[in-house]
């Protein structure tokens, strides 16, 4: 490879590194405050084995699906199944004065999706969701499950 080559490549990763660096400061959005607070005021699952709240910023180039207002997630760890978990979160922030309309019917739904003003002019939604089994668990216990919580605040219309 001649220098030219050499100078060539070397502009091009200058421009992707400068490209990178743009596009993660203009175009990334943190969290709302009003978000992180109502993340931080989920109460931690009693079996759970891990508990990561995540509030990083998010790259977001388009503002498709109000990706302008990014969320929190909530990931955490229990060897306990969908239906217990769903009924202790259901107890729990209900009495924490978020609503939601889920109930039990045949079956326990699939998510749970709870709602609570946070100020007159600013709601809150937190859905719980089980997270997909992995194909390739590295995990060494398989009946170890992971749950995700995703936070939104959002300004009332």
């Amino acid at each position: 490879m001649g220098k030219s080559g050499f100078i060539g490549i070397l502009i091009l990763l200058v421009i992707l590194g400068l490209g990178f660096y743009i596009v993660t400061t203009y175009f990334s959005q943190i969290p709302s405050s009003e978000t992180q607070q109502a993340a931080s005021s989920i109460p931690r699952y009693p079996d759970s084995g891990s508990w990561k709240v995540n509030s990083q910023q998010k790259i977001c180039l388009f503002d498709l699906g109000g990706c302008s207002n990014a969320p929190s997630f909530i990931n955490f760890e229990s060897n306990d199944a969908w239906p217990s978990i769903y009924a202790h979160y259901r107890e729990k922030l209900l009495q924490d004065e978020w609503l939601t309309n889920s109930q039990i019917y045949t079956s326990v739904p699939t998510e749970i999706i709870f709602t609570k003003t946070l100020r007159q002019d600013t709601s809150c939604e937190a859905h719980l969701t089980k997270s997909p089994g992995r194909l390739f668990n590295k995990n060494k216990n398989p009946n170890l499950n992971t749950y995700t919580f995703t936070l939104k605040c959002l300004p009332k219309k």
